[in-house]
């Protein structure tokens, strides 16, 4: 009998108690969550002062030459992910800091840059941040070496140190520790310039040559691995005893424009260097960089599998998608023009020259898109603000859909497909934009299959020096 009271009295008290311990449960997982969720909030930005501008709108004026309109311009939901994303980023900032972000075209290339420049002399607050071009030829660089941008510095709500950020910018083409453009997440369009590599995933099975995925995720992606795939892809398909675009099938094909400097890039290369200022110095008159062109000459010379259009833009793109190279040189924005495209085809940054380099370098093309903050901006800390949650909002939400989009291209949604595009953000490299050394520099390599480094460098080097030293003294060392 006492046994049986026992039982009813502890079964009693567990009626009890449990639903409290139940209840602490319940509750220490609901605060776990909210500590997860405070947590999350912070790593993206969102220890940002709470702000209520009351319907102020944040200006962003945006080049058409550039797709920096694709980033902010969004007006309403349309299904299409890109835009929505965009959309949906645009109206949690809007709610959270009672602002409206209203975004609009302002030209296109040196049109956009005469604009800007007519308001910043004026001394008209246009806007809050202009998004354009990190191009020589549209002006925007003379404009930035002028000081009509706020030094980023001066942003007290921007932490640059986030990885919404693109610090590869500061160490590109930022000197004695001062900056004065960047790109971010919210710049998609950025990624879209950055150049790579796609090849024929159908072309490489009927070779028999594997996908090169694992060497690249094994850091043993290197110019050796690359040639051999060059020179395997040659092909003389009409029988006619020469290699010729119009008919013939090539190992690596790119616009004349792009595909050099990639390459050249990808191998460790570069027009300048930093010294121990933090000021750039030229970098092509040395051993390293001699041969790093031999290599380039080398695909390029007949018979290694190599071809630069310097034809007609577009014709690589044609051939490619024909199956008529095996790999070829492209920027994200131009994977939309395979969709169609019969072979699937598969993403790969732009090889090192060899183990020993620190990493992969993915050159981006100078129509990418860049934040700059005009002098006559007359609130950094309202700036600061909405930038720095507009760019983590963006890593959070508009980056991963922006690789959706990406992904979805014909077979690319694959687990290395991911990978590739992640190690290729993560490794863009800024070419300094430069009168006297840049761009057709390397493509005239690539079409002249020369290498007369020492030539040219004796004649420019004057030249160069001197443009250079503009530039130090822009940035407060003349």
């Amino acid at each position: 009998m006492k046994k049986f009271i026992c039982v009813i009295m502890l079964a009693f008290c567990l009626c009890l108690v449990l639903p409290a311990l139940i209840s602490c449960k319940d509750k220490k997982e609901e605060s776990e969550e909210e500590t997860a969720e405070t947590e999350e909030e912070a790593e993206i930005g969102w220890n940002l002062p709470e702000k209520d501008y009351g319907g102020r709108s944040f200006r962003i004026v945006c080049d058409e030459g550039t797709l920096a309109p694709q980033d902010f311009i969004a007006e309403t939901i349309d299904g299409d992910l890109l835009n929505d994303a965009v959309y949906n980023r645009n109206s949690v900032i809007e709610e959270r800091f009672g602002v409206s972000v209203e975004a609009w075209i302002n030209g296109y290339g040196t049109q956009f840059t005469q604009n800007l420049r007519t308001s910043v002399l004026a001394g008209d607050d246009m806007c809050e941040v202009a998004m354009g071009m990190y191009n020589i030829y549209s002006g925007i660089t003379s404009m930035m070496y002028d000081k009509n941008f706020v030094e980023w510095g001066e942003l007290p709500y921007v932490s640059l140190g986030n990885p919404w950020w693109d610090k590869n910018v500061i160490r590109d083409i930022c000197f004695a520790d001062k900056v004065y453009c960047m790109t971010g997440d919210f710049n998609p369009s950025t990624l879209g310039n950055t150049r790579m590599i796609i090849f024929n995933k159908n072309l490489f099975r009927e070779i028999g040559i594997d996908f090169p995925y694992q060497s690249v995720l094994d850091k043993k992606w290197t110019y050796d691995e690359f040639f051999k795939i060059c020179v395997q892809g040659e092909r003389d398909l009409n029988g006619d005893g020469k290699i010729d675009y119009k008919d013939d099938r090539f190992g690596y094909i790119g616009w004349f424009c792009d595909q050099p400097e990639s390459f050249f890039y990808g191998l460790g290369g570069s027009y300048t260097v930093k010294d121990e200022n933090g000021l750039p110095v030229l970098n092509l008159n040395n051993e390293k960089t001699s041969n790093i062109i031999d290599k380039l000459v080398d695909v390029f010379t007949p018979g290694n599998g190599g071809w630069a259009n310097n034809i007609e833009w577009g014709i690589d793109l044609t051939m490619f998608e024909e199956g008529r190279s095996l790999m070829a040189n492209s920027r994200f924005w131009l994977l939309e023009v395979f969709r169609n495209m019969n072979d699937d085809f598969g993403i790969l940054p732009h090889p090192m020259l060899d183990e020993s380099q620190d990493g992969y370098r993915q050159s981006v093309d100078g129509v990418c898109t860049m934040a700059y903050v005009p002098i006559t901006n007359g609130d950094l800390e309202f700036t600061s603000i909405i930038l720095e949650a507009l760019a983590a909002e963006s890593y959070r939400t508009v980056m991963p859909e922006y690789y959706n989009v990406v992904l979805t291209i014909k077979n690319t949604r694959d687990e290395e497909s991911a990978d590739m595009v992640d190690i290729i953000k993560n490794s863009r490299a800024y070419p300094l934009q430069l009168d006297t050394f840049n761009i057709m520099t390397i493509a005239d390599f690539a079409v002249d299959k020369t290498n007369n480094l020492s030539s040219m460098y004796e004649k420019k080097e004057a030249a160069g020096t001197t443009e250079l030293e503009k530039i130090i003294d822009a940035y407060g060392y003349g």
